[in-house]
């Protein structure tokens, strides 16, 4: 199952100084590399993001984790790039660099651990509301 994959970077209150400033200098369209931090003290699945040079920048959203750690350990094809910096103030700092991460499942479903049940739950029942006709009260 091909995977195109969007999110924010986060994490960036973890690194240090030099790193901030290697955010800053990042352009659209750089291309960026993972790597899986299993003595991570938060989560053993963390998946920090490093530019080109290896500087870490942060990591990866939490809640992607599990799925996309599939994608880095299967050492299939993938791509993760810059698609977008807001360097504006007053953009949060967690919402300043979204990065799309491009690769393949093999053998995962992505989406079905449990920090995405209740999305789950959320998208089936609005699926079955609007098949149905139901309305809510």
């Amino acid at each position: 199952m091909a995977l195109p994959a969007v999110f924010f970077l986060h994490g960036r209150k973890y690194v240090d100084e030099s790193a901030q400033n290697r955010i800053d200098s990042l352009n659209m369209g750089e291309d960026l590399k993972t790597q899986l931090e299993p003595d991570n003290p938060v989560d053993a699945r963390a998946l920090k993001i490093l530019t080109g040079d290896g500087c870490k920048i942060g990591y990866a959203p939490r809640y992607l984790n599990n799925d996309l750690s599939h994608v880095v350990q299967s050492h299939q094809d993938k791509s993760l790039s810059v698609i977008q910096i807001n360097k504006q103030r007053p953009v949060p700092s967690n919402q300043r660099v979204l990065i799309e991460m491009k690769g393949f499942f093999a053998d995962h479903m992505p989406m079905e651990s449990e920090e995405f049940d209740q999305v789950n739950c959320r998208c089936r029942m609005n699926c079955l509301i609007w098949r149905t006709g139901w309305k809510l009260r």
